[in-house]
């Protein structure tokens, strides 16, 4: 018979989120659940639905058929630069922008974490497997770039049109206020004599 797949380690997973690939209406989709026990290598899974489903999170099938999202990089943008649609890390390559959609703990993993990526390039779908260097780094290469300092006259320039705007504001304001109730000398003035 053929080996039986790696288990993870059942107590430790309770509670943790997880996403289970299923097909509906022709196309395979994850959907997000919560393992609510594991016990003899297979796990129950709680889905948002209320459904439950009972499932082998062996290390073999993870990020085809399933994978953790119960860490903070899990949804965060990434850049990867990729040559003749072979990831690469170089940017002088072409950027392919995508988001970590899933993870793999040290303890998981033989002692390595692992975060899984899913990329667009040239209309091509890529996906990668990256250690923590790496999947930092394509983080920080996904954020955009931190606006320069403004100098001190730069400051002065964008401060003097809101100051402008500002009194203009008020002349607006003045000019929309209501006038006020007649008194009631003015009322009594104004009455029509018999």
């Amino acid at each position: 018979p053929p080996p039986r797949p790696t288990l993870m380690p059942g107590l430790s997973h309770i509670g943790r989120r997880v996403e289970v690939k299923f097909s509906t209406n022709g196309k395979k989709k994850f959907f997000p659940g919560k393992v609510a026990c594991f016990e003899n290598g297979v796990c129950s899974i709680t889905f948002k639905d209320g459904d439950e489903v009972e499932d082998m999170l062996d290390e073999a099938s993870c990020f085809e058929r399933w994978r953790w999202i119960d860490h903070d990089w899990v949804g965060q943008p990434v850049r990867r630069y990729v040559d003749s649609g072979e990831v690469v890390g170089h940017a002088t390559d072409s950027p392919a922008d995508g988001r970590i959609v899933g993870w793999l703990s040290a303890n998981d993993n033989d002692g390595r974490a692992l975060w899984h990526v899913e990329l667009r390039a040239d209309g091509e779908r890529l996906e990668e497997d990256l250690e923590e260097k790496e999947a930092a780094a394509a983080i920080a290469a996904a954020a955009p770039p931190a606006p320069a300092p403004a100098t001190p006259a730069k400051r002065k320039a964008a401060a003097a049109p809101k100051a402008a705007s500002s009194s203009g504001a008020a002349r607006r304001k003045q000019s929309a206020a209501p006038s006020p109730a007649p008194s009631a000398k003015r009322k009594a003035a104004e009455a029509p004599q018999v």
